[in-house]
């Protein structure tokens, strides 16, 4: 769940950074900013976390699970 939240908070930082830039604002008045209105962000950061969260985790599963002789049952076919 932290994960999450800090992933969203990192993307929707990283999208308003760009315009916080173009009006040359400083560091300091874009972290008070965002500290101020941490629960939006957090909002608006999930719309792009939820779909590449659930689609790593589907990848990742799908890699990491073996059968009992050590051959991997997913797609790539690793012998872990």
């Amino acid at each position: 769940m932290a994960e999450f939240l800090l992933t969203s908070w990192l993307y929707a930082f990283f999208c308003f950074d760009y315009k916080w830039s173009l009006r040359r604002q400083p560091l300091a008045a874009r972290i008070a900013y965002f500290e101020a209105h941490w629960a939006f962000f957090g909002g608006f950061g999930a719309a792009c976390t939820l779909p590449v969260s659930s689609s790593l985790s589907v990848a990742v599963r799908d890699i990491v699970q073996c059968s009992p002789h050590g051959m991997c049952s997913g797609t790539i076919g690793l012998g872990l």
